[in-house]
């Protein structure tokens, strides 16, 4: 926010923490500051009262807020109710209208309440969601390395207000110290649905059972094999040249070093990659390929079966 407030605010969006965050900011910075406050809910409050409680004098000196919760339920014609006092202000009085994530885009509120007046925090898109988390990450004092917050992902989902709770429990935990993906995989919570970073492990361990449970539940939960299959292949793609280094002689830091991986990655690869041949992971990987090229419209076949044949017939 600038440094004067303006006279009206509407907080929204779909990034909940955030909306709660910056109502405390406001509420903080006017109470601290000497001025008071009155706390509405649009459930039980009519535009037009808010407007009549706004233009009332304050009790006490000093700069006032009235914050109002709850106002995606208000009817069009109620917000037209409001709209007099939104054109014209009373000075020394601050108007928040919180909104719930359900406020549609073409609320009056969002028509009449644009600009400087307008605070929306919304959730990140997929693609947004790593430079999102980094930035999260240094608010809470918490130093995650980019396979660290990969790994995070994997876990949680891509659940941004998971993610944050998440956050939020590893810089407590780390009290400052770097956290890498060791301390991830030992602390973050698996949620409810299946991620596809399940089913790579179960394939890592040539676990049939696990293999089929988790991809079935992955399925469920709206995993896509197109998504799968990659994660899958890459993970193989890990363990054949694991098995390449353990036959080589080498070591977690030697496989980490090469492929450019963090060494937690490369100690689970060389951990799993004893229950693997070269020859086993290659053929896996050529067998995957046929099922990408299947899916893909080489072949007309269901994308789930493909992949669940190819993993079928190599673990």
């Amino acid at each position: 926010m600038s440094d004067a407030l303006e006279p009206v605010y509407l907080l929204c969006g779909s990034d909940r923490p955030k909306v709660l965050r910056a109502v405390a900011r406001l509420r903080s910075r006017v109470v601290s500051a000497g001025g008071s406050e009155e706390l509405h809910d649009a459930l039980d409050t009519e535009p037009r009262a808010v407007a009549a409680a706004c233009e009332q004098l304050g009790l006490f000196a000093g700069d006032r807020l009235v914050l109002v919760s709850g106002v995606e339920v208000w009817a069009a014609d109620g917000v037209k109710q409001l709209e007099p006092y939104l054109a014209a202000p009373t000075p020394g009085t601050t108007l928040a209208l919180v909104a719930g994530p359900t406020l549609r885009k073409d609320h009056r509120l969002m028509k009449v309440l644009d600009g400087k007046r307008r605070l929306a925090f919304d959730l990140p898109t997929e693609r947004e969601l790593p430079g999102h988390l980094r930035k999260e990450a240094q608010r809470l004092g918490a130093d995650l390395d980019g396979e660290a917050l990969r790994l995070l992902i994997d876990i949680a989902g891509p659940d941004a207000i998971a993610l944050e709770t998440e956050l939020d429990k590893l810089a407590t935990y780390a009290a400052g110290e770097p956290v890498d993906a060791a301390t991830v995989e030992l602390l973050a919570f698996r949620g409810e649905g299946v991620s596809a970073f399940a089913v790579t492990d179960a394939v890592a361990s040539r676990d049939r059972e696990a293999v089929f449970r988790t991809l079935e539940r992955a399925f469920d939960a709206g995993e896509k094999p197109h998504a799968v299959l990659p994660m899958i292949a890459r993970q193989v793609e890990l363990l054949r040249q694991a098995r390449v280094e353990l036959e080589a002689g080498g070591s977690r830091t030697t496989l980490a070093r090469r492929l450019g991986v963090h060494e937690f990655r490369a100690k689970k690869a060389m951990d799993a990659a004893a229950a693997w041949s070269e020859r086993d992971a290659a053929l896996l990987l050529c067998r995957l390929a046929d099922a990408d090229h299947a899916m893909k419209g080489g072949r007309r076949i269901d994308p789930e079966l493909a992949l669940e044949r190819a993993l079928a017939v190599s673990l």
